[in-house]
């Protein structure tokens, strides 16, 4: 049975703020072929707060135009996203959200409001079915009661583990906390899906498909049934392995 490759955390605008920074994301037509040249079969354009029609379907549409002539067998997917900022309990964390059915201009989903507590989430996947993925849980320095209730929380599918945006930031800091996130796999297994992702902003496009979430399937779309069911791996390649001094077979 076929093995996926997915990256469910790019960003394609901005400026925006993320952890106290001032950040860009990627242009969407060079995120179209930053995904196109890799080995990754699943996509999701999450963007801050909102993900806009223009900042999607360029890079949909790059993908699509790639792949007819180079990948014909292999379908790629790209998913529509949102990194939402809501609260749980005493804390406001980053989640990513998945949507599963496709959408248009004329069908263009609502995106909750910043700081929006958790529970408006159970309605939201009532209206606009997906997964949530708490992104990079330490990045906001919470002590570790705090982030264990948030791992915890039932509205949430998967959590980010391991973000190369972060492992490769120069800001020792960010490092740390890449490092704290890696130590939640054990908490989590079997309870909430492990996730890799690239969190690429513009200034960190040569890492795509260097950090990614792995799932055994028949076909692609059966990412959503993965991480219901906890049966995804976060995986990396050399420059995060090395970055974080893990093992080669890690």
């Amino acid at each position: 049975m076929p093995v996926y490759r997915a990256d469910l955390h790019i960003h394609t605008d901005g400026p925006f703020e993320d952890d106290g920074r001032i950040c860009r994301g990627l242009d969407p037509l060079d995120a179209g072929s930053l995904i196109a040249s890799s080995n990754l079969d699943v996509v999701a354009i999450t963007n801050h707060g909102q993900t806009k029609p223009d900042a999607f379907f360029p890079v949909k549409n790059a993908v699509a135009a790639h792949d007819s002539f180079r990948r014909p067998n292999r379908e790629r997917l790209i998913f529509l996203g949102v990194e939402m900022q809501l609260v749980i309990e005493e804390g406001r964390f980053n989640v990513g959200y998945v949507f599963e059915k496709p959408y248009h201009h004329g069908n263009w989903p609502e995106f909750p409001a910043k700081g929006a507590p958790i529970s408006e989430l159970e309605q939201y996947k009532k209206e606009y079915p997906g997964v949530a993925i708490l992104n990079h849980p330490h990045s906001r320095g919470y002590d570790s009661e705090i982030i264990h209730t948030a791992i915890q929380h039932p509205l949430i599918d998967g959590v980010e583990i391991m973000n190369a945006s972060q492992v490769m930031d120069s800001d020792p800091r960010r490092l740390k906390n890449a490092w704290e996130d890696l130590t939640l796999e054990a908490a989590i297994k079997g309870q909430k899906s492990p996730i890799g992702g690239s969190g690429l902003h513009d200034a960190s496009g040569h890492l795509i498909g260097n950090v990614y979430t792995t799932f055994t399937a028949l076909h692609p779309v059966v990412i959503f049934h993965a991480i219901r069911n906890c049966t995804t791996q976060a995986l990396c390649a050399d420059p995060i392995r090395d970055r974080l001094s893990l093992p080669h077979d890690y």
